[in-house]
């Protein structure tokens, strides 16, 4: 059974007393059936009763066999000059319309103002743990407003239940705010911290939470929340940085899973925050990242001889497999005059060159003067490179790397 609002549907009815009402035509040609306006069996209408100079507004359903209407709620009611909600005592030569009542215009209104300022789906303080809101329709869309709460767009009827303490207005979906990562100080090599003024989280139906003032360490020696997600810890492996809420608490996750960590038992939502290498030695590398970008100390891809011809250079152990973008320095341990050239394709259709320039009397830290370069990441974790001989002494070192989050 649903609730239906039609256009210009007005008919007329012999129907006498005050039952259930048989209806008769259209009351002219310029208005339209109940049927041919577009109600269904069993649907329910707001309708208006006119009969001479009395009328009742109310709630009705519709019945397709015998073509009826029945009076279920009397909204108001006007009868003999005295008003109430008392059923008209129909006369057989009544009309009646489908209408919109001012109980629903009234809704609508109110809605909107509680939409555009206070409505807010859900919001969660890190600090209290608490969070407040709505669940959401998988319709529905996901903002952002200029004070940082997830609030929604297009609210279904069945999410109209909000929290007007902490309601803002719609914006643009910003995934985090202020986000960093970083080891920690005291354990850096197995212990990473997490701090963003707002991070999104969303579960597996694409609804989000807006965690306010985040502040987690995450340990990978420990194993749930606040660690790896599952198994033991490996040597020379990425790991990826999530933060984690299961509805009251905010916690922080290692996984070597990009996309599908194991959640801990009870948490539901997330979100990609960071990566870090642990490397041969089972220690992190030393890693600071802000947003989306990720720096490390400088580790280098190649060192060794020249090659003339373009060929392929593993980033394994310099990026993660998600990493979109790179760069750091190429460079001589050796003093040779030469060039480098570094492509994101073998073709190769994007590439850059670079000049390396040695002097004997010029070293800093052993080794000679170089470039900064950057590229895109077309294939995970591989660029392309080429020199101009065959000498030995060349460097290309990464100390950077984007991630799409």
């Amino acid at each position: 059974m649903a609730k239906k609002y039609l256009n210009r549907a007005w008919m007329t009815t012999s129907t006498t007393g005050t039952g259930t009402i048989t209806l008769g035509t259209a009351k002219s040609n310029d208005y339209l059936t109940f049927a041919e306006a577009g109600i269904a069996n069993s649907d329910t209408a707001n309708y208006v009763i006119i009969d001479g100079t009395d009328f009742e507004v109310g709630l009705g359903t519709y019945t397709s066999s015998g073509t009826t209407f029945s009076r279920d709620t009397v909204i108001v009611s006007k009868v003999g000059g005295t008003s109430g909600t008392s059923k008209l005592n129909l006369s057989g030569s009544a009309t009646i319309f489908l209408t919109e009542t001012a109980s629903d215009a009234q809704a609508v209104y109110d809605l909107l103002v509680n939409l555009a300022a206070n409505s807010v789906l859900a919001r969660a303080a890190s600090s209290a743990g608490a969070a407040s809101g709505v669940a959401l329709a998988a319709s529905q869309v996901i903002g952002r407003g200029s004070s940082g709460d997830v609030a929604a767009i297009g609210l279904a009827p069945s999410a109209l239940a909000m929290d007007t303490t902490t309601i803002r207005v719609v914006g643009s979906c910003t995934s985090f705010v202020n986000l960093k990562t970083f080891n920690n100080t005291t354990t850096p090599n197995s212990k990473m911290d997490i701090t963003a003024d707002e991070v999104v989280v969303k579960n597996s139906s694409g609804y989000a939470v807006c965690l306010s003032s985040v502040s987690e360490t995450v340990d990978i020696t420990v194993s749930g929340a606040s660690g790896l997600d599952t198994g033991s810890e490996a040597s020379s492996t990425w790991y990826y940085i999530y933060i984690i809420w299961d509805g009251t608490n905010v916690n922080a996750l290692l996984s070597t899973s990009a996309t599908a960590p194991t959640m801990p038992s009870g948490y539901t939502y997330k979100k990609l925050v960071g990566a870090v290498y642990n490397n041969g030695s089972s220690n992190f590398y030393t890693t600071k990242s802000f947003g989306n970008m990720v720096h490390i100390s400088p580790v280098v891809a190649l060192n060794g001889a020249g090659v003339t011809t373009l060929g392929s250079l593993s980033l394994t152990a310099c990026v993660p497999a998600i990493a979109v973008r790179c760069g750091g320095n190429t460079y001589t341990s050796a003093n040779i005059n030469s060039g480098t050239l570094i492509a994101a394709d073998s073709t190769p259709t994007y590439k850059r060159y670079y000049c390396l320039e040695a002097a004997a009397t010029i070293t800093i830290d052993g080794f000679f003067p170089g470039m900064e370069w950057s590229m895109p990441l077309f294939t995970s974790q591989t660029i392309w490179r080429k020199n101009q001989n065959t000498s030995s002494g060349y460097v290309i070192a990464v100390d950077w790397f984007e991630l799409p989050i």
